[in-house]
């Protein structure tokens, strides 16, 4: 929450405006979502906690590590950032095909 009242404060750009017009580049790998210490669990709560759950329903959700495995080191996530970027266009979350109830109104990429 600080980091986004800073870039408010500093840069004059709300949560709102972020959630609507931004895509956010999810960490987790697909793991199961839930309380229990999951990667997913954790960043769907950080991201709740941040935005509110109605700004989160608006934010486009997208993870490319079905594409690429999870070779952080080779910067595929940068990459991909910088061409959705460039290109306006945004690719789908591969291999998604059932909405996990923990998600909730999560919007996730479907290309």
């Amino acid at each position: 929450r600080r980091f986004l009242t800073d870039v408010e404060l500093i840069h004059g750009i709300c949560k709102a405006e972020i959630a609507t017009h931004g895509v956010y580049f999810s960490h987790e790998t697909s793991t199961h979502a839930s309380d229990a210490s999951s990667c997913a669990g954790n960043e769907v709560a950080a991201l709740r906690e941040a935005f509110g759950s109605d700004l989160l329903a608006k934010m486009l959700i997208l993870n490319t590590k079905g594409f690429t495995g999870h070779p952080m080191g080779v910067s595929f996530e940068d990459v991909t950032a910088v061409e959705v970027l460039m290109r306006q266009v945004v690719p789908p979350v591969p291999n998604y095909r059932e909405k996990d109830d923990y998600l909730g109104d999560l919007n996730i990429s479907k290309g």
